[in-house]
């Protein structure tokens, strides 16, 4: 634990000095931004409302089917009707023409509830596979944005590296001065400062891709200033590792995908077998018709409609069978990824681990490249040591701070995939739309 908590100091304190650089997000609010404006993630909540609007159709609503009918064309050829009674015949009309309107209201139809629970499965699939889509987009916003921590810390780390080379060049010059040093010195001290110096460019280089790309997952222009830090209370510390299983079983999007699509089956399972079932509807007509000596000008009518399919060839046990296959098949889906959940916060959980001891490593070999840098410059100053050495011992110690940050990095990296594997890795308020 206290491990833990000098790694929290140490990781805000590197980030003091940017405090009050211009563009200053933290993650949750550049997810929250890549979540509102990234075309990624517009694709992905289009996809989401179309299958919501989708899911409308199979909504189940007992409200009334109005439609409007009609009908109109050319009839022949003409012929008269002898109607008993009548001293003359009636001729049938050549042109004829209907319209209509025609009302359906369903009194009973077995399988409501079950039509319901369809409904709300699909919408709920939608949501869950929307928020599986959205986890991983954020896991890839917050690589984006520790790369940019890590290209910073370069940055700094690189211009330590040209002050350091800076003095080494000016302590050669005064030893060549004094009589203590080599002229031939002097070139180990100007090629300490091209390395150093190169060293900057690359980082330099390093951090503007990294923010173009943390820009480009943002949906804003590549060049748009943003500087990243550590958030105050940054979520390293996640409890103990049942914990966190708990926590990823309850809010992983994968599961929640899969149950909404037992769900459905279960419901077309009982659809299926309510085929064969009776169903009773209202039919209301009105019309206004050519008329003939079979049908009047005005016609209205209202009729129960009584429908029961006696044979449908096998038709309700096949899909009952199939839908009952697809459950099988789900619930199989469903525990193969309660344990590859489990495995993977495990594993995550153990590379935050591990990434936490390497920091410790690299932070005890700094502090010893950091006395060993000071040894070989005392040791050149009195004549005792060569500016090969000093310059090899300023190289190890840059080596070590680098290793220092990737470490750092490391650990940030290794948050993410454990927030990401616990299902956490988006604002509250947007796993909630």
């Amino acid at each position: 634990m206290k491990l833990r908590i000098g790694v929290m100091l140490m990781l805000t304190s590197s980030l003091a000095m940017g405090q009050g650089k211009g563009g200053l997000l933290p993650l949750n609010e550049c997810i929250t931004i890549a979540v509102k404006q990234s075309p990624q993630a517009r694709a992905y909540t289009a996809e989401r409302d179309a299958a919501l609007i989708g899911a409308e159709s199979d909504k189940p609503i007992a409200l009334p089917k109005v439609d409007l009918v009609a009908s109109g064309g050319i009839q022949g050829p003409g012929s008269k009707l002898d109607v008993p009674g009548m001293t003359e015949n009636v001729t049938v009309p050549q042109t004829s023409g209907r319209v209509g309107i025609r009302l359906d209201q369903p009194l009973y139809r077995a399988g409501l509830s079950a039509a319901r629970s369809r409904y709300l499965a699909i919408r709920n699939a939608a949501n869950a596979k929307w928020r599986e889509q959205m986890s991983s987009f954020a896991l890839s916003v917050a690589e984006a944005y520790d790369s940019v921590i890590k290209a910073q810390w370069g940055i700094s780390q690189a211009r330590r590296g040209v002050s350091e080379s800076q003095q080494f060049q000016q302590v050669v010059r005064q030893q060549i001065g004094a009589g203590f040093g080599k002229p031939v010195d002097i070139g180990d001290a100007n090629d300490a400062i091209a390395q150093a110096q190169a060293g900057l460019k690359r980082a330099q280089d390093g951090l503007l891709l990294a923010r173009y790309n943390l820009n480009n997952l943002m949906g804003r222009a590549f060049a748009t200033p943003v500087h990243c830090e550590i958030n105050e209370n940054p979520p390293v510390i996640f409890g103990t590792t049942d914990q966190c299983v708990k926590i990823a079983l309850n809010r992983r999007p994968e599961l929640a995908l899969i149950r909404a699509h037992m769900q459905e089956a279960a419901a077309g399972r009982t659809l299926a077998a309510d085929q064969s079932m009776p169903q009773l509807s209202l039919r209301a007509e009105a019309a206004e018709q050519t008329p003939t000596a079979l049908q009047r000008e005005h016609y209205a009518a209202v009729m129960i409609h009584f429908k029961w399919p006696l044979l449908d060839r096998g038709q309700s046990r096949r899909d009952s069978e199939a839908a009952q296959e697809q459950i099988v098949r789900l619930q199989s889906l469903l525990t193969t990824a309660i344990n590859g959940i489990t495995l993977d916060v495990l594993h995550r959980k153990l590379q935050l681990e591990e990434a936490e001891a390497d920091l410790h490593t690299a932070l005890v070999s700094r502090d010893s490249a950091i006395a060993q840098e000071r040894v070989a410059m005392v040791s050149y100053q009195v004549g005792k040591g060569s500016a090969m050495d000093l310059q090899r011992a300023l190289h190890a110690l840059w080596v070590s701070r680098e290793a220092v940050d990737t470490a750092r990095v490391s650990i940030l990296d290794a948050a993410a995939n454990l927030r990401h594997a616990m299902g956490q890795d988006l604002p509250d308020r947007e796993a909630a739309q």
